[in-house]
């Protein structure tokens, strides 16, 4: 099913005060795309985001220029929000309030929408911003409340043009309901990681529940740990199951460390025997696990003064009912929520269905909230949902015929299995609490055997990309002589370490003029001399101060910086000339040309510090011997070592 197009909401472009600058020899022309450079945002740490926009005015130019010139949609501006209604998706739900423009949105405990989102009040407007902390990966760029998205490529945060929105209108009359929080959305393997969300004006996730990340009851837990509400009994079965797993996590950690080295097929065979010791402590920690879900769910203060913290208890609207009784493409985005609610609240579901809900919400999030237009950043990017679920492998190009197959076949079966319970979920809306939980438990049965199919093809699969000669995982570098490689290091450290001197000046200008951010464009140049570079600042009053200061801060860069860049340019072009005779002498050039090679090596220079974070997530997904109970207990330990953000949280509807 397709969800509808978004519409487009009205937005105006920001105007630019452009100038002309070159760098000298800090960025070669003649070198391909990992040669380009982009100041970020802020110097302070390459982590720190673009500040929140403030609310927009009607006919306001914008605010900013951002750099995320990997968003096909064009350079990106904070552009206009219409907060009149106009380019929203207006989807009404019955029992909740609405915040008319220049009235109190009755959110609850912050400024904004109980349901999850943000209402920002501007001149007496509000408009409705359905991130309410959560976050999406899609063509490459992660997705943010107040269309922020982060570009991967040019490593910082931006605001995409023409966002469009849905309206849940769907907010409590008061904080009279606990705040629910939802996990974040694994990353595909070696995606980059965002180093942190926007800011955002929201309710902050207890950092607790970052030990939780792929547990079936991280949004019952949430509640607890929000209210104090997690009694004696409850903190000891948490106590033990947190030991129990860590037992079983260093041991699988050791053991494949003193593996690593090993042939894969002694490696698999011993895996297959460790897999055999933990699979009864493994069965009984994940039905614990899913004891705790429920668990969590009753008694206590949650359940005497504020109800059990199930997102559904109040929820009085209904999939296809009522004024909810539309086309089904129409309710794409309120279908999400309730999916994704299911996963940890909905009774009757197995183990394996409620992870299989958590790939189907991430897939609805995308087809409710992807910007209009929106061109993906790397199109040539194919991802497959692989094993452990909501694990997303980036395939690889020219797979043999058998395997596409196999990955093929692996596809449509857990398509046909998501579809089946997307369905049910939807369809069983309307019946009675206890026959949906009958229901849903017949469906788990019948879907069962077919689980344990998919992970048997899974093991295949996993076999097949392990013959390849570029399976999925880090870039393999060209083949540089040992000296050649080092000194190509050296020469991108020192690049590097001119490049945050550059970047710290040209904050302080930015800083000091009040300006949220500005970027430099690669102009086109000649193969020799120096870069130039386009220079934009939002338009203002003191744009042309702006621009004198940057430039001033560029030429005392250049001459303070002298010797050190022309020693950069020198050792540049000595290392083209040495590269070239490695595409001439060599077999392992591949007939490739210098700038790819370079452009290859750069590459590799610059994802090998990130695919160290997601070794155990490699493992898990890929590594042959492991059980599917290991699996998941080793991406448990994977996505703690991602660091990954924690949603904010919300207010059930």
């Amino acid at each position: 099913m397709n969800a509808t197009p978004l519409p487009a909401a009205r937005s105006s472009r920001p105007r630019l005060a452009l100038v002309a600058l070159t760098l000298a020899a800090l960025a070669s022309a003649t070198l391909a795309r990992a040669d380009r450079f982009i100041v970020p945002t802020d110097s302070s740490s390459s982590s720190s985001p673009s500040p929140a926009p403030s609310s927009p005015s009607s006919g306001s130019s914008g605010s900013s220029s951002s750099g995320g010139g990997s968003y096909s949609g064009g350079s990106s501006s904070s552009g206009n929000y219409d907060s009149g209604g106009g380019g929203r998706f207006i989807t009404p739900i019955p029992g909740g309030s609405y915040s008319s423009p220049g009235g109190n949105s009755g959110g609850g405990g912050f400024t904004g929408g109980g349901s999850g989102g943000y209402y920002g009040g501007h001149r007496g407007g509000y408009y409705y911003d359905p991130f309410w902390g959560g976050c999406y990966y899609w063509g490459g760029n992660y997705y943010y409340w107040g269309g922020h998205f982060y570009s991967s490529f040019h490593n910082r945060y931006s605001i995409y043009r023409d966002p469009s929105y849905y309206d849940y209108r769907s907010v409590p009359s008061a904080n009279t309901q606990s705040p629910i929080f939802f996990p974040p959305s694994p990353p595909p393997l070696g995606a980059p990681v965002p180093p942190r969300p926007p800011a955002q004006t929201s309710i902050t996730a207890p950092k607790d529940l970052a030990s939780y990340l792929y547990e079936p009851f991280y949004a019952p837990l949430s509640t607890r740990i929000t209210q104090a509400d997690l009694t004696k009994k409850l903190l000891q079965r948490l106590d033990a199951f947190r030991t129990t797993r860590s037992r079983l996590q260093t041991e699988l950690l050791a053991r494949l460390d003193e593996l690593k080295d090993v042939d894969p097929a002694t490696r698999t065979s011993e895996l297959n025997l460790l897999a055999s010791r933990q699979a009864g402590d493994l069965s009984r920690l994940e039905a614990e696990a899913d004891d705790l879900r429920g668990d969590l769910l009753h008694g206590g203060l949650v359940g005497l003064f504020s109800g059990s913290g199930d997102w559904n208890e109040r929820r009085r609207w209904r999939l296809g009912e009522g004024t909810l009784a539309l086309p089904r493409e129409q309710l794409v985005s309120i279908e999400f929520r309730v999916i994704r609610a299911a996963a940890f609240y909905q009774e009757g579901l197995s183990p394996q269905q409620r992870r299989l809900l958590r790939e189907v919400e991430m897939e609805l999030q995308v087809a409710a909230f992807k910007p209009k237009d929106a061109a993906p950043a790397n199109p040539d990017e194919t991802l497959l949902f692989f094993s452990p679920e909501t694990s997303r492998l980036v395939l690889p190009p020219d797979l043999p015929p058998d395997l596409s197959l196999k990955i093929e076949t692996y596809e449509k079966d857990k398509s046909a299995l998501k579809s089946e319970l997307r369905d049910a979920i939807y369809t069983l809306d309307r019946v009675h609490a206890s026959k949906r939980a009958d229901a849903l438990r017949t469906l788990a049965s019948e879907q069962s055997p077919r689980f344990d199919t998919l992970e048997a093809l899974a093991d295949e699969i996993r076999a097949g990309f392990a013959l390849l000669p570029n399976p999925p995982g880090p870039p393999t570098p060209p083949a540089f002589p040992a000296a050649l490689s080092t000194r190509i290091t050296a020469y991108q450290t020192e690049k590097t370490a001119l490049q945050k001197i550059l970047q710290a000046s040209l904050d302080e200008v930015r800083k000091a003029n009040g300006v949220d951010s500005f970027k430099l464009v690669k102009k086109d140049a000649p193969s020799v001399g120096p870069a130039t570079f386009r220079f934009e600042v939002p338009k203002s009053e003191n744009s042309d101060a702006v621009i004198a200061a940057a430039r001033k801060a560029i030429e005392t860069f250049n001459r303070d910086h002298e010797k050190r860049l022309a020693d950069l340019g020198k050792e540049r072009e000595a290392i083209r000339v040495e590269v070239a005779r490695f595409a001439t002498d060599s077999k392992a050039a591949s007939g490739k040309s210098v700038e790819t090679l370079l452009a290859d090596f750069y590459a590799h220079l610059q994802q090998g510090e990130r695919w160290q974070h997601y070794r155990y997530y490699q493992i898990a997904t890929l590594q042959q011997g492991l059980s599917p109970q290991q699996r998941r207990l080793l991406f448990e330990v994977a996505l703690e070592r991602l660091n990954l953000s924690l949603p904010a949280g919300e207010y059930p509807p």
